[in-house]
């Protein structure tokens, strides 16, 4: 028997026959909450009712709430490729409010402690945001009974990369931005004009930060780039700057474009600077390019940078996602994992985030995130 599991306020426990009533109705009610789909399933009462044969097969787990209802459920069973995720469905009057993620959380260590390495799903489109947000990855559409879904794949043991092979990703980085630097960033800070992103945004993050820093703050740029803009809008605000970018090129450009700053190049994951040196870190759009084996424990190295209540502004990946392509003329590496993991990993480390808000940049974007050091 599966042990109950205490999370959130919530409890989650395997589900019994006791629980089907809460079930049907969690199941008709939630699928009934989505706008988009009432007009169809109304039409078609048969995709309303939850199967009777379904506590039979599989694992159905329940959320309870801490006065004993059940709020939401969800249901896995062996799959083609993977153990697949049948249901999860919350009580609309406890949507969000991590019912789902705690599930889903469940169900991983579950299939995990079973040996297994991944989570199948066929989403509803209307759930897209939120697996990815939860670290799955989009296969591709598929057509259901409803119309069309996405199959989504949760890697729950990610292949571990050699330290030399993580090396070699991040020289070709390194690589990368020796070649594009001038491409990718003009003199005045601004960003290609093919580029999704921009750093019309990036004086506003950084005045944000700023008004919470005493004066002659000293602060870090992790992944500074040829210093702009967002070295020189701290130079701005009166702080002691230090940038450190694995580009020799980008390097260069910010000594001269940025004299008031001390730049140094080095590789992020083996820097090291003494325990307390800063009152800030900034990363943005840095992390990103760091293979995910060394991105956790940097964390932890950030933490100890900082001085007691320090501040850490970065940009992360907003869905789990890996890759080498084509950028600007030049082989670039990313490796993305999604908010939840980020939120784990920051407060693993001794942070606490202050809040975290998506950047879009045409049909994707990324995670800002503030956090403070405790």
């Amino acid at each position: 028997m599966t042990p109950a599991v205490t999370t959130t306020g919530l409890s989650i426990r395997r589900a019994t026959t006791d629980d089907r009533a809460a079930i049907e109705r969690i199941y008709r009610e939630a699928s009934l909450s989505n706008a988009g789909d009432r007009e169809v399933l109304l039409a078609n009462p048969a995709f309303l009712q939850w199967p009777v044969d379904s506590l039979a097969s599989g694992m159905t787990v329940v959320a309870t709430a801490a006065d004993g209802p059940v709020v939401g459920f969800a249901k896995v069973q062996p799959g083609e490729d993977g153990v697949e995720l049948e249901d999860l469905f919350v009580d609309p009057a406890w949507m969000r409010r991590g019912v789902a993620t705690a599930l889903l959380r469940h169900l991983c260590d579950v299939v995990m402690s079973q040996s297994g390495d991944a989570l199948t799903v066929v989403a509803n489109p209307h759930a897209l945001d939120f697996y990815l947000s939860v670290g799955f990855v989009d296969d591709g559409e598929v057509a259901t009974e409803l119309g069309t879904g996405r199959r989504m794949r949760l890697h729950l043991r990610t292949p571990t990369r050699t330290d030399e092979e993580r090396a070699q990703l991040r020289d070709l980085v390194r690589r990368g931005y020796d070649v594009i630097s001038r491409s990718y960033r003009s003199d005045a800070g601004e960003s290609n004009v093919a580029s999704r992103e921009t750093t019309a945004t990036y004086t506003g993050w950084i005045d944000e930060l700023g008004a919470l820093l005493p004066a002659n703050a000293h602060v870090l740029d992790l992944g500074c780039g040829a210093g702009v803009p967002a070295s020189r809008a701290l130079v701005a605000h009166g702080f002691n700057v230090t940038g450190v970018d694995i580009s020799r090129v980008q390097i260069a450009r910010a000594k001269q474009l940025v004299p008031e700053a001390t730049f140094l190049q080095a590789d992020m994951v083996t820097w090291d600077s003494p325990d307390g040196s800063f009152d800030a870190i900034v990363s943005l759009y840095a992390l990103i390019h760091v293979p995910l084996e060394d991105q956790r424990p940097l964390f932890a190295r950030m933490r100890r940078w900082l001085i007691d209540s320090g501040y850490l502004l970065l940009i992360v990946g907003s869905r789990r996602w890996t890759g080498v392509e084509d950028y600007m003329g030049a082989d670039m590496f990313w490796d993305h994992e999604g908010p939840t993991a980020y939120d784990e990993w920051l407060r693993a480390a001794g942070f606490e985030p202050q809040w975290s808000r998506f950047i879009p940049e045409g049909d994707a974007g990324h995670i800002l995130i503030l956090a403070r050091a405790v």
